[in-house]
């Protein structure tokens, strides 16, 4: 079982859950949902995943998130917030970046009503080794609360799990 940590600015619990079991998330990992104010509280948790999903303060970023990062095996970082690729600069982990920006790792090439089309433009290895190149991932999603990132990130989650 994995240890996925998403830290979003809001916490839709409700929604976020109920996507995770439709996509059978909760069979593979426990997740922990954190925003900037409580990181403290995780400071010595090991994460196998970490999902960042919003613009980060750099200003309130504190050595609590540092620590969280480098403790994490994979870093899945929305990179439409530009200002968030300062923040994973100097970790260890695999950065895994996403967004509508042609530079990130996974590219939201196509997001209409209930479907969302990813492109993997660059090698990326799962949680069990297996080396994943070049691909298209398609999902059926249902907008919600939680927005076209949030469904990407899990969509990324699903691949690497």
């Amino acid at each position: 079982m994995y240890l996925v940590g998403i830290i979003e600015k809001t916490c839709n619990t409700i929604d976020t859950s109920r996507v995770l079991e439709e996509k059978d998330i909760f069979k593979k990992c426990t997740i922990t949902k954190m925003n900037q104010n409580n990181l403290l509280n995780f400071k010595n948790v090991k994460f196998d995943v970490l999902i960042i999903n919003y613009k980060i303060d750099l200003e309130k970023c504190d050595d609590y998130l540092n620590i969280i990062l480098n403790s994490a095996k994979i870093i899945i970082l929305n990179i439409d917030y530009k200002e968030n690729i300062k923040i994973v600069e100097n970790v260890k982990a695999q950065v895994i970046t996403y967004g509508f920006n042609k530079k990130s790792t996974v590219t939201i090439t196509s997001c209409e009503e209930n479907n969302i089309i990813l492109e993997l433009q660059r090698e990326i290895i799962s949680l069990n080794n297996m080396r994943l190149k070049n691909m298209e991932i398609k999902n059926a999603y249902e907008t919600g609360k939680n927005g076209v990132h949030f469904f990407a990130s899990v969509c990324i989650l699903k691949i690497i799990i």
